[in-house]
């Protein structure tokens, strides 16, 4: 799936690049877009590394209570990958081959996240600029060059986006069920299990932060439709002297 993304993804972001230079000669660059992008990074890789970090802090005290205020390392990995140490013997290579696993699935997992809000943010801030052009022009006496343009410019961001939802629409079904996979697994866990301060802390943010990921995915994912149907409301406003078929259509 993702090999198959890859090998399409350099045609498809020279599409995006040549539309891009065309809507950045009429409508500017997207000026917020980098530090949009950059918060959204920092905000969910920190996000990630603190649910992780109280995920390992929470282990390694249930394990120490658990021996009597010795800590077992190997105690410690049985508990955190009981299904792969049922079937391998423990040993500091598969020790350090589990940990780094975790970390490349927990960085991939925040990834496909960041990468979806990413694009989804890049192509909604598109259809916006063209909303805002129609707005400050909407009253005005516009030719038919003008109309035509905008016409091009939409149909352009249109067929963009049916391409973006073709190629990532694997990824976003991959991040969706992931993001419902460990909401409904940390679910089951919480139910009874309750019973010390650092697993209240520990099962409250993961279950806050998978539940606020999961919303994010969405509304970034959504926004798109949503920039993409504003133009209509200006259109509806357009004056009846410059109204055309390009308009109509």
């Amino acid at each position: 799936m993702v090999d198959a993304l890859a090998q399409k993804w350099p045609k498809f972001a020279r599409l995006w690049c040549n539309a891009d230079r065309i809507m950045n000669s009429s409508y500017g660059s997207l000026k917020n877009l980098s530090n949009r992008i950059k918060i959204t990074t920092f905000v969910i890789f920190v996000a990630a590394l603190g649910e992780y970090i109280l995920l390992v802090i929470y282990q390694i005290l249930w394990i120490t209570e658990k021996n009597h205020g010795v800590f077992v390392i190997k105690s410690y990995f049985f508990l955190a990958f009981p299904e792969f140490f049922a079937m391998m013997p423990f040993n500091w290579f598969t020790a350090a081959l589990t940990t780094i696993t975790m970390l490349i699935g927990h960085i991939i997992w925040s990834f496909n996240d960041l990468f979806i809000v990413s694009v989804s943010s890049a192509l909604a801030l598109r259809f916006k600029q063209i909303t805002h052009r129609l707005s400050l022009n909407e009253k005005k006496a516009n030719s038919n060059e003008y109309w035509i343009e905008m016409r091009a410019d939409y149909d352009r961001l249109v067929h963009l986006s049916k391409k973006l939802d073709k190629y990532i629409s694997y990824v976003v079904l991959l991040s969706y069920s992931a993001n419902i996979f460990f909401l409904l697994m940390q679910l089951s866990n919480v139910i009874g299990h309750l019973n010390t301060n650092i697993q209240v802390s520990y099962y409250t943010y993961s279950f806050t932060f998978l539940i606020a990921r999961l919303v994010a995915v969405t509304l970034y994912g959504a926004w798109i439709s949503d920039e993409s149907k504003e133009p209509a409301i200006c259109l509806n406003s357009v004056p009846s002297a410059t109204y055309n078929l390009e308009v109509n259509i």
